[in-house]
């Protein structure tokens, strides 16, 4: 059994990507089956869009760009501290390519955010489609959240290889 447990883990950590796509695939056709047995929330939210999409779309098209902004960001910061040797272990790990494939995936997902929210937009509140844009924008939505997650933990981990790594000499005045 623990030797099944220990598998199971290892697996995810090797391909903890394609488990964070399917969990989101897997939360989204929940949503909609109970959505459409019992609740039918994707209408409802529709319907809050379409009585001021000018107001709603641009607010998640904006945030959207801020979140890609901080991915970018992260994403620099780690490649300009990987040229200082600073992070020689991290570099050395053979999962370094991993933590560039999670921000450039994390990127696309808020992507998806960005082109289902100017697709509500451009094609208006009378659209036959509104449903769909719905459900793409809440797969990206937690799809990005997802990644964003994984982008933060690395920040978080540079932070204590950079602050281990450094000699740091704090004064008090």
């Amino acid at each position: 059994m623990r030797l099944f447990l220990s598998n199971i883990i290892e697996w995810y950590r090797k391909n903890f990507l394609l488990m964070d796509f399917f969990v989101t695939v897997l939360i989204v056709l929940v949503f909609a089956v109970i959505s459409a047995k019992y609740w039918d929330a994707g209408e409802k939210f529709i319907s809050l869009i379409n009585e001021d999409p000018k107001c709603i779309l641009p607010l998640i098209i904006t945030v959207t760009g801020m979140l890609i902004g901080f991915a970018l960001t992260g994403l620099t910061i780690l490649l300009t501290l990987s040229d200082t040797g600073k992070l020689g272990v991290l570099v050395k790990n053979k999962h370094f390519s991993d933590i560039f494939k999670t921000y450039r995936k994390a990127i696309k997902a808020m992507s998806g955010i960005m082109v289902v929210a100017i697709g509500s937009l451009l094609l208006g509140p009378n659209s036959k489609v509104d449903l769909w844009f719905f459900y793409g924008g809440l797969f990206s939505t937690l799809l990005a959240l997802f990644r964003l997650y994984r982008c933060i933990w690395f920040m978080k981990l540079l932070i204590k290889i950079v602050i281990k790594n450094a000699k740091i000499n704090v004064t008090c005045v």
